[in-house]
């Protein structure tokens, strides 16, 4: 079973060379505005590394499990994701970790090592946790904004923003209308099979960590069906992390 990947990207050069118009400063308005309130440019930048738990549970295979986590993660292209899940009265360890150009999965006592095409995917996960937990790389030049206008979520007000760039999937983002935080984003992903699936986001119940705002609950849903509901805690920032976190497992 793939976990969804939480904060993290590499990086790729891709210049988009054309004067922003007036509905691109409008949407870079509305950016500035959503990395003002989720705790300021200096800090989002600043804070390369983090840790957090996770609980809750998981829809698949028309099974509901439980299941508890840790991430580890440093910007751009660190990261440590670690899942336990209840099946039955067992419990089934997973352990994958993204180190640069290198990745590895650990179901219990079996490693293997990514594949291409897992690192493809990989790589379209970590561009998007990187977008989302800082949002301050939607205002370089590598991105082309777009306004998808203003749409309900959860039965608020917010304005929706597609951010392209070349070598990604677009990945579409919408801050609440009132407070500026992000409450969704949908994407193009791949599921356990390889097919491609309609991927939302959902983030809320936000609070203060070290001057940052970090939402403490997250829903996932794939073509509109239920697929994880976690709620976050004990999460910490830091300027980085040692090495052997991120160590082949």
């Amino acid at each position: 079973m793939r976990k969804p990947l939480l904060f993290v990207p590499l990086a790729v050069l891709a210049l988009w060379a054309h004067p922003a118009s007036a509905d691109e400063k409008e949407l870079r308005a509305v950016v500035e505005k959503a990395i003002k309130a989720h705790g300021g440019a200096d800090k989002l930048n600043k804070y390369l590394a983090s840790t957090a738990s996770m609980k809750g549970k998981v829809h698949i295979m028309e099974m509901s499990l439980d299941f508890t986590g840790e991430v580890a993660s440093f910007l751009p292209d660190k990261l440590k994701v670690t899942v336990e899940v209840q099946v039955a009265n067992m419990t089934f360890k997973t352990i994958r970790v993204l180190n640069k150009n290198k990745g590895w999965e650990k179901a219990n006592d079996k490693l293997k090592k990514f594949n291409k095409d897992e690192m493809a995917e990989a790589r379209e996960e970590l561009h998007v946790n990187e977008l989302t937990a800082r949002l301050t790389p939607l205002l370089q030049k590598e991105y082309k904004l777009e306004g998808l206008g203003e749409v309900k979520v959860n039965d608020k007000p917010a304005i929706g923003i597609t951010a392209s760039r070349k070598g990604y999937r677009d990945l579409l983002l919408y801050f609440d209308k009132k407070s500026s935080m992000l409450v969704k984003t949908e994407r193009q992903a791949k599921d356990e099979m390889g097919q491609d699936i309609k991927q939302e986001s959902f983030f809320s119940d936000y609070k203060d960590v070290s001057g940052l705002k970090v939402a403490h609950t997250l829903k996932v849903k794939r073509e509109d069906k239920d697929f994880v509901e976690a709620t976050i805690s004990d999460v910490t920032f830091a300027t980085k992390l040692d090495d052997d976190t991120f160590a082949e497992p």
